[in-house]
């Protein structure tokens, strides 16, 4: 995205939100990022985070950035 001119002449960004989602898989001793990806809205990464938890030992965070 490019930048605009914003107030008093500052720049001004176009601002876009998404969902990161994380898979994790977690141990005693360690812990590891397995996978992390970036869906455009809440539903997608909700549907893939449920994926995973039912057919993984693996654990799923989502965030939305």
């Amino acid at each position: 995205m490019s930048p605009v001119p914003g107030k008093n002449g500052g720049i001004k960004m176009a601002v876009k939100t998404f969902y990161k989602v994380i898979v994790l898989r977690i141990d005693v001793f360690e812990s590891e990022i397995v996978d992390e990806r970036h869906f455009p809205d809440a539903a997608e990464a909700m549907k893939f985070c449920d994926n995973i938890n039912n057919t993984t030992e693996y654990t799923t965070f989502a965030v939305k950035m």
